[in-house]
C-alpha cells in the first residue's frame, strides 16, 4: 500500500472518531461543560471541522514517523500519550486560563477526562489501521 493511501486512512480514521466521541461527550453526556458566557450559543462548527482535518493531517502526517513497529495498541498507546499531551494542555488548561468556562475544577475534569477517553480510542485505531496497511502490501517507507 502506497504511503499516501496509508496516511489518507490515517487521516479518515482520526477525523471518523473524532466527530463522534467529540459531539456524544459534549452534546449529550456533558452539555453543561459548553454553556456559559464564554461559549457561544452556536457554534461555528465550520471552524470545528476545519480544525479537525487540520489535526487529522498532522497525525496522518506524525503516525508513521513515530511508530516503532511494535505492538499495535502499544504503538497506538505511545502517540496518543504524545499526541492528546499536546493537544489537551490547550484544550484543557489554556482554555481555562483563557476563558469563562466555570468552575475550573469541573472544566479540568470533564474536559480532561475527554481528551483522555478520545486519544485512547484514536491512538488504538490508529495502531491498528497502520498496522493492517502494513500486512497489506509492501508500504513504502515513512
Amino acid at each position: 500500500m502506497s504511503s499516501t493511501r496509508r496516511a489518507v486512512l490515517l487521516a479518515v480514521t482520526y477525523l471518523v472518531l473524532t466527530f463522534p466521541i467529540a459531539a456524544v461527550w459534549h452534546l449529550v453526556l456533558f452539555p453543561q461543560s459548553m454553556a456559559g458566557p464564554a461559549f457561544r450559543a452556536q457554534p461555528l462548527f465550520a471552524m470545528g471541522l476545519l480544525s479537525t482535518v487540520v489535526q487529522a493531517i498532522v497525525v496522518a502526517y506524525l503516525y508513521p514517523r513515530l511508530s516503532r513497529g511494535g505492538s499495535a495498541v502499544r504503538d497506538g498507546l505511545r502517540f496518543a500519550l504524545i499526541m492528546g499531551s499536546f493537544i489537551a494542555s490547550y484544550g484543557v488548561l489554556a482554555e481555562a486560563g483563557k476563558f469563562q468556562v466555570g468552575a475550573t475544577s469541573s472544566w479540568v475534569l470533564y474536559e480532561g477526562a475527554f481528551f483522555v477517553v478520545q486519544w485512547i480510542v484514536i491512538g488504538i485505531a490508529l495502531g491498528v489501521v497502520y498496522e493492517w496497511t502494513a500486512r497489506r502490501g509492501n508500504p513504502v517507507p515513512a
